[in-house]
């Protein structure tokens, strides 16, 4: 690894140090001087002179500082020009129509002045956007295939007379993108400077920074749990945090990043995110992390894209998406939440245990820093011992016990019986299985529990999941080149919507939901949470009234995030279960589940309208269990649409 400098903007460099023959894990600091190479084009970086040894190398620089002296002369300010001081003046905002940007001047002097510089910087977007074209009132004063960040020409075409406003006149400044998404990267700072030595400047977002330019759908699925009621209430999960342990988020993508980035008020949300793989964080405390930019010299700081293949980008976005249809709907079920990504698993979706229990631990380290109360598991593995013998699910057990509402997916493993993964296996967390709308919205009286949701009970006689959520055909943002796009083409919906199905995305409804109950009462405990949701689901019946789905299936029913938040039930959750004694081995517990010798399950301890159930009891040495334990767990297996 080669730190290098370069003093004419990167025609040429110089290796100023080389780190190589490191063994093990290496810490250290360095003091360079710079003065020889220093210019108004001085750019350093790091350079990976020879390939590295293996996937579990890797090279981490953090705290890099320049320091440097000005000196500025003692001139005194150049005299006003004649006629008197700047009379331009600019719109405070910028319009967006297609691929082009309008701004707005108005020359209020009483004689011509000509543009004699344009300034373009784009924030935002780590990659360069292709600027095409600009114009004064109609007239092409500067054509350029592409340009670096930030687009700084004095050079123009046409004749002065293209470039110039009279006096008293009002045009329009217009910058023409190619058609690709750059040309709607997040934040735009323009300044236009002008030959009676004055420069007007706008540093903002064009119109609404929520609006990429492309259509925005219905979803649907935030009307069909009700949550499209709360957020005319104005419930909207303000101030709640949630983190996604995933396949991290393509987060710096646009038109996937303006939804994220900020809640549905134009404000920033995106509080941290954290790499497993190479154990960096980025936070709302780190330089550049906010808001995202270039400097001048085009290089990007800010959250980076850790999601490659694709599932973390699209649950989260059903979670908080900020975009809102015409009709007025959210595309996300809490689209004021604030975001923490964990990217756990890589571009094929699979991880480890060691790493997906370090990420949890992580959580569990900073949720006082970022605030966190709600924890996102859309991913599962086979279980092959008890579940408090579960490393992974130890360390999810600690999570609930710090006061984490931790919601998981019951796995795409369905139909058949004692299908759950973990860590939906673990009695005390929220499990979700999937439904389908059969592509109907309205009425809901033709909607099914998919085929490939899993269904308990679990091991230990637990039911599971706790409840369903739309699963099927689920409309949610994925940038492009996602692996899971490039595998399924044909489920690209008009862009960026890509169709997926799963109790992955059914978690991220719930996970919405969760963050709307905690805005309404933060003092709710995981317990309470999961208690309320359970009460104010939906069983689906029959005709006659009997469940058209077992508990095993369905658990307590749809789940419904009106009744959820506005319920008031309290201590029907993990009763007989306590998790204190389970964590530290001194008792556990298993379900009221059991099995008839026709192969089929049955619950003892329904009570009341029968579809409560009491938790647990005391565990009985009664089963054997493997001593094995997986190495690998994956985010949940694709499905066709449902």
């Amino acid at each position: 690894m080669s730190f290098e400098i370069s003093e004419n903007g990167g025609a040429s460099w110089t290796e100023i140090e080389k780190f190589s023959g490191i063994r093990g894990s290496s810490v250290g600091s360095r003091s360079l001087s710079s003065t020889d190479w220093s210019s108004g084009q001085t750019v350093l970086r790091f350079r990976v002179s020879r390939a590295y040894g293996g996937k579990t190398e890797f090279f981490y620089v953090d705290n890099l500082e320049v320091e440097f002296t000005i000196d500025v002369p003692d001139v005194p300010p150049p005299p006003p020009p004649a006629g008197g001081d700047c009379d331009v003046v600019a719109d405070t905002e910028l319009h967006r129509s297609g691929t082009q940007l309008h701004w707005q001047l108005t020359n209020n002097g009483s004689a011509a002045v000509a543009i004699e510089r344009l300034y373009l910087y784009a924030t935002g977007n780590s990659i360069p956007f292709r600027f095409v074209r600009a114009f004064l009132d109609g007239r092409e004063i500067y054509a350029h295939d592409t340009s670096p960040v930030p687009v700084d020409t004095r050079s123009f075409s046409g004749t002065i007379a293209d470039r110039t406003l009279a006096a008293g006149q009002s045009a329009a400044v217009t910058f023409e993108f190619d058609s690709t998404p750059w040309s709607t990267t997040l934040s735009y700072n323009v300044e236009a400077e002008f030959s009676e030595d004055c420069s007007v400047d706008i540093n903002g977002d064009p119109d609404d920074p929520l609006d990429d330019g492309y259509e925005v759908v219905n979803p649907h699925y935030p009307s069909i749990v009700g949550a499209d009621r709360l957020h005319d209430e104005g419930i909207t999960g303000a101030g709640v945090t949630v983190a996604f342990l995933d396949t991290g988020n393509n987060i710096t993508s646009r038109p996937f990043a303006a939804p994220m980035h900020y809640n549905a008020n134009g404000e920033w949300r995106y509080v941290a995110q954290h790499s497993a793989f190479q154990g960096w964080t980025k936070d709302t405390d780190s330089y550049g992390f906010m808001p995202p930019h270039h400097n001048d010299t085009g290089f990007y700081f800010g959250p980076v894209n850790t999601d490659t293949n694709g599932h973390g980008s699209h649950i989260s976005a059903i979670a908080m998406s900020a975009k809102k249809s015409p009709d007025g709907k959210y595309n996300g079920i809490a689209p004021n939440a604030n975001l923490v990504s964990v990217g756990a698993f890589d571009r094929n979706g699979a991880s480890s245990y060691l790493r997906v229990i370090r990420s949890i631990d992580w959580v569990v380290q900073h949720k006082d820093e970022y605030d966190i109360r709600v924890l996102n598991l859309s991913f599962g593995a086979a279980p092959v011992s008890h579940y408090w013998d579960d490393p992974l699910n130890q360390a999810v057990m600690a999570a609930w016990q710090a006061g984490i509402v931790v919601v998981a997916s019951a796995g795409n493993d369905g139909p058949d019986p004692m299908t759950i993964g973990v860590p939906g296996n673990l009695p005390y967390i929220i499990t979700v299985g999937a439904m389908s709308d059969a592509y109907t919205p309205e009425p809901a009286d033709d909607d099914y529990l998919t085929s490939f949701s899993s269904a308990g009970p679990t091991y230990e006689g637990f039911v599971k999941p706790e409840m369903v959520a739309p699963g099927g055909h689920l409309l949610s943002e994925m940038p492009y080149s996602a692996v899971i796009e490039n595998s399924h083409p044909e489920y690209r919906d008009q862009f960026p919507y890509f169709e997926m199905s799963g109790t992955s995305q059914a978690t991220a409804i719930v996970t919405g939901i969760v963050a709307l109950m905690l805005e309404s009462d933060p003092s709710l405990t995981p317990d309470d949470v999961k208690c309320r949701l359970m009460a104010s689901a939906r069983p689906a019946l029959q005709d006659d009234g009997t469940l058209a789905y077992s508990v095993f299936q369905q658990g307590a029913g749809m789940v419904h995030a009106y009744d959820a938040v506005h319920a008031t039930d309290t201590g029907c959750a993990n009763q007989g279960l306590d998790i204190d004694l389970d964590r530290v081995g001194s008792q556990h517990f298993r379900g009221r589940a059991n099995r008839w010798p026709d192969g089929s399950y049955y619950l003892d301890g329904l009570e009341g309208d029968g579809f409560f159930w009491s938790d647990g009891f005391f565990w009985s040495d009664g089963f054997f269990w493997s001593d094995g334990l997986t190495e690998t767990m994956s985010s949940n297996r694709w499905v066709e649409g449902e």
